[in-house]
């Protein structure tokens, strides 16, 4: 009896012994544990693409967590510093897709719509110099110039109002992917391009999109995922002073919402198993933190 009990035990020590090396082993080597060992793995300063809303809900853009099929069937929890959102990893993306463009309006900077024309149509400009039209083009025939030098004194900008003009008021927690393509004129200033909750010349609650620096002449290609909200209503390229900025050229702009992930990212559900699109819980999550820490868990 007692040879029979020592056995099972040292069966027993064999193998917690080899788990436990299978485990230690996957870790040192940087390769993400499996699922069927996995416990808890978190990853911090993680950037991404995130969609709240009820539905859609799903992870994209994903910065140093690599493959994520290792968590399928695994509860994500994403934490902003602050607040929370928890939910299941149903599937990886094989996206990514997207919806019909929204920046169909046309104007000189509506060239991925199809119906670039000679205006400018669709935004409002307040204390610049000038807001026309210029052949310093990256495609097709025109572009939007904004002219700061020599006035005004206060901060010169032009805006979009999304939740207005493109009916995006209804869809809190979204997931939206921006372009848009800008360089500086060369002399003058910074200007910002924003998210802002607010058109005036001062900055809210909202997020940033980038300075550009009077050596910033040759075109940029930006791509921004952004999750819609009220403190990003107003698209603005602004001035980063009161006056004496000089000038951009802003070309091709489209903004489309982000249908499913890909496949550095993942759709999730509000069970494990689950077949409901939703994040099982959220309580404020700011979607458009500057970063994220994700933890992966089996329950």
């Amino acid at each position: 009896m007692k040879k029979h009990v020592l056995l099972l035990l040292l069966g027993l020590t064999l193998v917690l012994s080899a788990a436990n090396w299978r485990w230690d082993t996957r870790l040192r080597s940087g390769a993400p544990p499996r699922w069927d060992t996995l416990r808890t793995v978190t990853y911090t300063s993680v950037t991404m693409g995130i969609s709240l809303i009820a539905n859609n809900a799903l992870i994209t853009n994903i910065s140093g967590i690599g493959d994520l099929t290792t968590y399928v069937g695994c509860k994500v929890t994403i934490s902003d510093g602050t607040y929370t959102a928890v939910g299941w990893v149903k599937s990886v993306g094989v996206g990514p897709t997207f919806g019909t463009e929204l920046a169909t309006t046309a104007n000189a900077i509506s060239d991925p719509n199809g119906n670039e024309s000679g205006t400018t149509t669709g935004w409002t400009p307040t204390n610049l110099n000038t807001f026309g039209l210029s052949g310093t083009t990256t495609t097709g025939t025109y572009a939007f110039f904004l002219n700061a030098t020599p006035v005004p004194t206060n901060i010169a900008r032009i805006y979009k109002d999304l939740h207005t003009d493109w009916a995006l008021s209804g869809t809190t927690g979204a997931l939206y992917r921006l372009t848009y393509s800008i360089r500086h004129s060369g002399a003058g200033g910074i200007w910002k391009a924003w998210l802002s909750s607010s058109n005036s010349d001062g900055l809210g609650t909202d997020r940033g999109l980038g300075d550009l620096a009077s050596t910033d002449t040759t075109y940029t290609s930006k791509d921004i995922y952004y999750v819609n909200n009220i403190n990003v209503r107003y698209l603005i390229f602004r001035e980063g002073s009161t006056s004496n900025d000089g000038g951009v050229y802003l070309d091709n702009l489209s903004c489309k919402r982000v249908s499913t992930p890909g496949r550095n990212g993942a759709i999730i559900v509000s069970t494990r198993g689950g077949e409901t699109q939703s994040w099982s819980s959220d309580t404020g999550l700011n979607g458009n933190a500057t970063s994220f820490t994700v933890t992966f868990s089996r329950n």
